[in-house]
């Protein structure tokens, strides 16, 4: 397993060792009612060092692997709202969920990712011929903001960065069906 630690004044890519990831993931779907479909799904995983390499210093075997959430979770719900000679009205609510995570290999705790949720919201029409189809939506609806990478090295620059997830937007998309 490699990653990345700094030496010096840069990040350098290390063997870490060997590590070991055990989990499961489920997915499901159901149609309660013909108008409404449901979506889910959930993982868990188990990752850890069974050996490390001196090279990888500073982490150890208690370290935690960097951008791995011990669980995951996501569902989402379609529901066709009006039907009619226009066409059809399509609603759709989604949510996904992370455990907290580390974003880098020696678990900075500048890096360190709480769990967190994101929702989302879209609304999709289709005229009756099903060629054109418009949906307007939002995602990240709360305006979420949580770490999705950096860099700390606080030995020799005295430095912490993060990048952050990308914040609410709207959007609107035309398709065209042939």
């Amino acid at each position: 397993m490699q990653i990345v630690v700094n030496e010096g004044i840069a990040p350098k890519v290390r063997n870490a060792g060997t590590g070991r990831i055990k989990g499961f993931e489920v997915e499901g779907e159901a149609a309660p009612i013909d108008q409404v479909q449901l979506t889910f799904g959930v993982g868990y995983l188990d990752a850890y060092y069974t050996n490390i390499d001196l090279s990888a210093a500073p982490v150890t075997k208690d370290s935690k692997f960097a951008f791995v959430p011990k669980w995951t979770a996501s569902a989402a719900i379609n529901a066709d709202v009006y039907e009619g000679q226009a066409g059809k009205l399509t609603l759709r609510g989604d949510w996904s969920y992370q455990s907290g995570t580390f974003k880098d290999a020696v678990n900075s705790p500048q890096l360190f990712q709480p769990a967190y949720s994101v929702f989302g919201a879209s609304a999709s029409f289709t005229d009756k011929s099903e060629h054109f189809t418009v949906t307007g939506g939002v995602t990240n609806l709360t305006d979420k903001r949580y770490i999705q990478g950096g860099y700390v090295d606080l030995d020799i620059g005295g430095a912490a960065t993060a990048s952050f997830s990308r914040p609410r937007e709207w959007f609107l998309k035309l398709a065209y069906k042939y």
